[in-house]
Order: C-alpha cells, then sequence, then structure tokens
C-alpha cells in the first residue's frame, strides 16, 4: 500500500500515538490519531514551523 500525507507536531513522541491532520480529498480534512512509528518526516517537509509534514504508511482495513 501507499503512503499518505498528514500534517502533526515537529516533535513526536517516543511511543504511542498522535494525532494528525489528514486531506480528505473532497471537503474538509479530518484529524485522526496514529501511531507515532507510523509516521515519517516527508521530503517536502522544510523543517521550519512547529508542525511537520509526515507521511503516514497506510494500512489495508478489511471490513
Amino acid at each position: 500500500m501507499g503512503a499518505i500525507l498528514a500534517v502533526g507536531p515537529r516533535k513526536l513522541p517516543d511511543h504511542g500515538t498522535v494525532q494528525v491532520w489528514v486531506d480528505s480529498g473532497s471537503g474538509g480534512g479530518h484529524e485522526i490519531t496514529v501511531p507515532a512509528n507510523h509516521l515519517s518526516v516527508a521530503e517536502m517537509d522544510d523543517g521550519q514551523s512547529e508542525t511537520a509534514i509526515y507521511t503516514l504508511q497506510a494500512r489495508e482495513c478489511r471490513g
């Protein structure tokens, strides 16, 4: 599966979860809680603000 972009706090906890904002594609985005270790700083992040742009590894959900 691919990765999606998320925006969250620059300083992530060493373990546990963190709230990030993801774009829904149409309409407003959503704030979701994800495991901090599922986030990686995206190449497009400039390192200049209190928030960072991350790639969030997508997970397959079977329902």
